[in-house]
């Protein structure tokens, strides 16, 4: 019986990949969302296209490695982690455990060796590994059964693409880092040596000890000193660049076995970022019924008057002829006094109306008591346009209580789209007709 595949995720590059892709955001009580966001919908993305049964994230471990105690300056050139980062850290950990996914990090190792650990005894046991990160240092570990995935690039990399990249075999990688260096990482190989020459020395001689135990065969006399005085550097950038695959984990294969089933907590980590499409994809609602009817009689514009004389309030949106409240008159007004049920009354352009609206003066004569009246409370989006649109008419509004559009700024003043349409897409998992839709062109 075919094994099925192990699914190892570089938590560590994957966070900080979203952190720099994507802008600020923020959710209502200020607390940083980006790297949250993107690192969870690249998680659905591996979810999704895969369909996962043995499935592990790794995640690097604050602090010094062991890479550190031979070599001080191990990554010494990275600046610190932004603080908008590291307090996102928490809650992505608390993510992939609330999709019950098995977490891999241990004190004193980084997530390559975690996942290079359990990719190696996977292998050995039968198992086919793929590996989701955009880190190239995995590359090492490929082989006929390993391989990776960067699922941000859409690129899968076996022996083949390996070869082709970097001219070298997945397990000469680190031969080939020993003599190039890698300034990521700031493990300094051998000055004046670069990926190419280095590639070109780890074909002829095959590794990287080959070389060093042959060097009077190298014709050029200034690569030759090099390699002679940078020999020790060399050894120990190898050993930096190495992979550890025999970590001491208390994990097992068993043990990662997906089941797709969320527990009760994510959702309320979602609600707490605000992350209200994922909350949706996670439990999706029930739509409701919906009543939305169009008022084309003065009986049908009288039982609306009925409603709203009972009601506390209503909301109330204006529709006008193009996007310059000021320069066009409104095309329509629609009201609701309760959830799901709505009204729309379209406006001739003059007062005898047509076969399709009724005439505007009546309409406007008809609401201007309710309108006007301060008591009764009116929540809008945008009810600066509205105010412009009802004066153009002669209409002074009073008694607003809400409009959408501040809310959403003052909730998230980052967000930089607070239209209705788009509000509404997230808040209320509706989506609105477009002005295309529901007029047509022209």
């Amino acid at each position: 019986m075919e094994k099925p595949v192990v699914l190892l995720i570089d938590g560590s590059s994957y966070i900080f990949r979203a952190f720099f892709a994507l802008p600020p955001l923020s959710n209502s009580q200020g607390v940083p969302t980006n790297a949250t966001l993107g690192f969870t919908n690249m998680l659905l993305k591996v979810i999704r296209e895969f369909d996962p049964k043995l499935l592990a994230v790794a995640f690097d471990v604050r602090g010094p490695c062991f890479r550190n105690e031979v070599y001080a300056a191990y990554k010494a050139n990275r600046p610190a982690m932004p603080e908008r980062l590291s307090i996102q850290i928490p809650y992505i950990k608390k993510i992939v455990e609330g999709f019950n996914i098995p977490i891999l990090e241990k004190e004193g190792y980084e997530a390559d060796d975690l996942i290079g650990t359990v990719a190696r005894e996977a292998a050995r046991e039968g198992y086919p590994v793929q590996i989701v990160t955009g880190d190239k240092d995995i590359f090492q570990l490929i082989d006929r059964n390993i391989t990776a995935v960067d699922t941000m690039k859409n690129k899968s990399f076996g022996v083949k693409e390996v070869r082709d990249r970097f001219g070298v075999e997945p397990k000469q990688l680190v031969d080939l880092l020993a003599l190039a260096g890698d300034s990521v990482d700031n493990i300094p190989g051998v000055p004046g040596i670069g990926p190419k020459t280095a590639a070109a020395l780890i074909q002829e001689f095959g590794s990287l000890e080959n070389l060093l135990e042959n060097l009077e065969k190298i014709s050029k006399a200034t690569l030759r000193e090099k390699l002679i005085i940078f020999a020790d550097q060399a050894r120990l950038s190898r050993q930096l660049a190495t992979i550890d695959t025999h970590v001491p984990l208390d994990h097992r294969l068993e043990e990662f076995c997906f089941s797709g089933k969320a527990k009760e907590t994510l959702k309320e980590i979602f609600k707490e970022l605000e992350f209200t499409k994922l909350l949706r994809e996670l439990a999706p609602s029930k739509k409701p019924e919906t009543n939305y009817e169009a008022i084309l009689t003065e009986e049908g514009l009288r039982n609306i008057l009925t409603k709203i004389a009972s009601a506390r309030g209503f909301a109330i949106s204006l529709e006008p002829l193009g996007f310059s409240p000021i320069e066009r008159p409104m095309l329509g007004i629609a009201i609701s006094v309760e959830p799901y049920q709505a009204w729309y009354i379209p406006l001739a352009p003059n007062s005898q109306g047509d076969s399709a609206s009724l005439p505007r003066n009546v309409v406007l004569d008809k609401l201007k008591p309710y309108l006007e009246n301060g008591s009764i409370a009116k929540s809008g989006h945008d009810i600066k346009r509205s105010h412009i649109l009802f004066r153009r008419e002669g209409l002074e509004i009073s008694g607003w209580e809400t409009d959408a559009m501040v809310a959403s700024y003052l909730l998230n003043p980052t967000r930089h789209d607070h239209g209705l349409s788009t509000l509404a897409e997230e808040c209320l998992d509706h989506r609105m007709s477009s002005r295309k839709e529901v007029m047509g062109v022209g």
